[in-house]
Order: C-alpha cells, then structure tokens, then sequence
C-alpha cells in the first residue's frame, strides 16, 4: 500500500476503480489503423466519439500522471457505470485504438456504421 501512499486522488480512481487499462503494443496498433481506407486519423477518431455517444458511454480525456508507468486509458467500471477514460497525453493512434477496443465490447450489429468503420472496428483482435 505504500506504493500509492504519493499517488493523487485521480490516480488512485484509476488505479482501484477502473476494472481494464488498456496497454498497447505500438506494432499492433500501427498495423490496424494504417489498414483502414477513407479515413484519416482525426476522422477516424472523430467517428469513434460519435458512437461512444450513440451508446451513451460516458468518454472522459483526463491526464493520468504516474511515475511508474504510462497508460493510455481504457474501458472502465466507476461506481458500477462504465466509462471510457483516455489520458490526454496519449498519441492519436493510442486514442483512436483505446476507442475502438472499448467499442467493440458492444453490441454493433444494430448501429448503423460507414463500411470502413465497420471493417476496422472487426479486425480487431479480442
């Protein structure tokens, strides 16, 4: 316990409520957002915002300051809600891929979504 003795009471939030932090493989990542066609980063983000909302999933940017380690955010369980927290130092390709895996924990088959999106969105790995 007094490893978090410093931390402040956001990252605490972070480190005990929050049930899944993403971590990314830059790789992996790269690879998935350079394969989808007719969007550019910021569009694709800008889409992935837009059905965050559809769903009415809570999407908090909040910078997550540790010294330890750095995380980009994730999906995350707060008070039994579920809410999508991304740090605002993460890069666009982090923010985009945090979406996204977020996102497809849903139920997509009955929202209307641009094919590419669509396409993108599945070849994620699970």
């Amino acid at each position: 316990m007094q490893k978090y003795a410093k931390l402040k009471l956001p990252e605490l939030i972070y480190y005990f409520l929050c049930s899944c932090l993403l971590t990314l493989e830059d790789e992996k990542m790269d690879k998935y957002i350079s394969g989808i066609k007719g969007f550019d980063e910021r569009m694709l983000l800008d889409q992935l915002e837009k059905l965050a909302q559809e769903f009415s999933l809570p999407l908090r940017y909040e910078l997550i300051e540790s010294e330890e380690t750095f995380s980009p955010g994730g999906l995350c369980r707060i008070k039994g809600k579920e809410v999508i927290i991304i740090n605002t130092q993460a890069t666009l390709q982090e923010k985009i891929y945090i979406l996204a895996r977020a996102l497809k924990r849903f139920d997509l088959s009955q929202v209307y979504l641009k094919p590419a999106l669509r396409e993108f969105l599945e070849s994620l790995e699970d």
